[in-house]
């Protein structure tokens, strides 16, 4: 199951312009709970009020659990949508499943009309350009001059502010599982990882490699991680 809707609720999204993944996922909504941050994930939810109707709205990523049928896990909202479908079957009074859709790069491809081995390619090359950001501030470059650059040469946004908006707490997962098997002689940078371990993750924490105003997407400067990184670049001699 990869994608429900209710017919009535797609066809009032659909006159705000909402009746799809992306544009649900990129609306700025009031929070209602705060971010859960657990299980390796993240999963928060909002208040979205459309023409007179009213939808709480579950956002998550990477936000799994593993069962003796799913080993490899799956998202906890896509076993909840399973339960208030077999409620609404039953009779038994529950809440009402307005939408729900799971992503991953099979569905980037088919939105981006490449195949699913481009889509791969891309996202190889993306890590690639991630990882080779995360060594520059260390070695001099901060954040916004990097960003600025990209932004200059034509990329819609840096590697920085990216990593902001994605959440920094994806790569981190990552490489905490890359740990124990990393080359040692791999140039290799901590400033993410002390990013993270400072509670940092991006706009959804309302902090990252950024600082963010609350309500406003734009990245801001922080002193405090120029300090950091003038801190780690002193301490491994390069500064």
């Amino acid at each position: 199951m990869n994608e429900v809707w209710a017919a009535e609720d797609r066809a009032v999204l659909a006159g705000q312009g909402l009746d799809s993944f992306a544009a649900l996922w990129a609306l700025e909504l009031p929070a209602v709970d705060e971010p859960n941050q657990g299980r390796g994930g993240f999963s928060q939810v909002f208040r979205l009020d459309v023409a007179g109707h009213g939808y709480y709205l579950k956002r998550q990523r990477d936000y799994l659990t593993r069962t003796l049928a799913r080993p490899l896990g799956e998202p906890t909202f896509a076993r909840e949508s399973r339960n208030i479908r077999r409620y609404a079957e039953l009779g038994i009074p529950a809440l009402e499943l307005a939408y729900f859709k799971r992503r991953d790069y099979r569905q980037a491809a088919a939105d981006l009309q490449i195949s699913e081995d481009e889509a791969r390619r891309r996202l190889r090359l993306g890590l690639q350009l991630l990882s080779t950001a995360n060594v520059l501030p260390r070695e001099g470059a901060a954040p916004q001059q990097v960003d600025k650059a990209m932004y200059d040469f034509g990329f819609p946004m840096g590697p920085f502010a990216m990593m902001d908006l994605v959440g920094l707490d994806v790569g981190w997962r990552i490489r905490q599982r890359q740990a124990e098997t990393r080359d040692p002689n791999e140039r290799y940078s901590r400033i993410a990882d002390l990013i993270c371990e400072r509670g940092r993750f991006g706009q959804k924490t309302g902090s990252g490699w950024y600082r963010y105003e609350k309500g406003d997407r734009t990245p801001i400067p922080d002193p405090e991680i120029d300090r950091l990184i003038t801190e780690e670049a002193r301490r491994i001699g390069i500064a």
